[in-house]
């Protein structure tokens, strides 16, 4: 039941004008250009490219994020809120949204702004 659970948060959030990745997809926007920065999940962490419409070759990202603050554990799909700086991290290994506010500026071992879980609330009314 669980797997549903992010694509349909993420859909409803695309709905709202934000624009959305998938598996392991990047998602351009964010930033203060709003344009050209990509965010590509990768096993437990998040690579931030900066300049994405005009890079080419084996280019470095400008930012990772990752670490046990981060609380990441296999995120799948990522969707970005460009006019808010906002992205939103569906965290499948935790049943949870990770959200970061201003990401542009997050690097490292930072902790998201703030996550929702719903997987033990969802099974406890099912059962």
């Amino acid at each position: 039941m669980r797997k549903w659970l992010c694509p349909a948060l993420l859909a409803f959030l695309t709905m709202c004008g934000c624009s959305a990745g998938r598996n392991s997809g990047s998602v351009g926007g964010g930033g203060n250009s709003g344009l050209g920065q990509l965010y590509v999940a990768s096993n437990s962490s998040i690579l931030h490219f900066s300049n994405a419409l005009a890079a080419t070759g084996n280019v470095a990202p400008v930012a990772t994020i990752s670490g046990a603050a981060t609380t990441l554990s296999s995120p799948q799909h990522l969707l970005i809120d460009p006019t808010a700086n906002r992205l939103f991290i569906a965290n499948a290994g935790a049943s949870s949204v990770v959200i970061y506010e201003s990401v542009a500026a997050v690097t490292g071992n930072t902790p998201p702004t703030r996550t929702i879980c719903w997987y033990r609330t969802i099974w406890r009314s099912i059962r």
